[in-house]
């Protein structure tokens, strides 16, 4: 980013957009098989000035990449992190990292959308719908006439559909079984180990 920069205003535009999305919210439960949306989060969002190296661009390639082989720890939120780097009095970086979990390409953009619109002081910004308002509103849906003659309509036609066959590198077997094979490897734990973004 070029020009100066209103740091509080970043961090406070970027803690908008965490409260506003429930997923940027989420970790994943211990037992591994349920999500957790914490109601409130507020993430630090430290300032690394480099202005006084000697190569500022060096340096942020240096921590971005040691940044990048940091992991996640799945279990406790957050699973987004943010970090402000100056690298002159008005030239700075800012950092998002971002768990697939969480968030995909789309949804980066649309974040940092988001930002951009909040720390611009923009107050028309349309209120979103999240995930569980989704499910609530599928849920009513499927139990509506609309949904049901819908679904028995394609189950009627789509019932003579035969099987889409594609060449295969091997010839099918003329009797199917679910036998396979397994590989089974032991994951060193240096390599299991998940961290919380401070």
């Amino acid at each position: 980013m070029r020009g100066r920069l209103a740091i509080d205003r970043l961090r406070n535009a970027f803690q908008t957009v965490i409260h506003r999305h429930d997923a940027l919210r989420t970790s994943i439960a211990a037992d591994g098989f349920h999500q957790i949306v914490t109601p409130v989060l507020d993430i630090e969002i430290p300032l690394l000035d480099y202005s006084s190296e000697d190569a500022p661009d060096e340096a942020l390639n240096k921590w971005l990449l040691a940044e990048s082989q940091q992991p996640f720890d799945l279990y406790q939120e957050p699973l987004v992190g943010a970090t402000i780097v100056k690298l002159s009095p008005e030239r700075y970086a800012f950092n998002i990292c971002i768990h697939h979990l969480v968030s995909d390409g789309w949804s980066l953009v649309a974040i940092l959308e988001e930002i951009s619109k909040i720390y611009s002081g923009c107050l028309d910004i349309p209120p979103i719908q999240q995930f569980t308002d989704y499910l609530q509103w599928y849920n009513q849906d499927t139990q509506s006439d609309t949904f049901k003659t819908s679904e028995l309509f394609w189950s009627e036609h789509l019932r003579t559909v035969s099987p889409l066959r594609l060449p295969l590198d091997y010839s099918e077997p003329k009797q199917r079984t679910y036998k396979g094979s397994r590989i089974s490897i032991q994951i060193p734990s240096d390599l299991t180990v998940l961290r919380n973004l401070q």
